[in-house]
């Protein structure tokens, strides 16, 4: 049976990004260590999440950084 859809959150893809980048700056993203904090989601769905938030264009990249200010706005709260 395939799971249901179910779309990303702001949140969630702030997170996810943040994992990425952390792990591309040390060479290696550990993409067993990034599952474990998504347990609702297949390494495929990680996987192609984090290709299409790979910032291709300024415009995209300034959209990803305030996703980012958001989800530290919201975690401070």
């Amino acid at each position: 049976m395939q799971a249901k859809y179910k779309p990303w959150s702001a949140q969630q893809k702030a997170q996810l990004l943040g994992m990425v980048q952390a792990g591309r700056a040390s060479g290696q993203i550990d993409w067993q260590a990034v599952a474990k904090q998504f347990p609702d989601r297949t390494l495929n769905q990680l996987k192609s999440m984090a290709t299409s938030l790979r910032p291709k264009t300024p415009q995209n990249f300034g959209l990803l950084l305030q996703m980012s200010v958001d989800e530290v706005s919201l975690s401070a709260q």
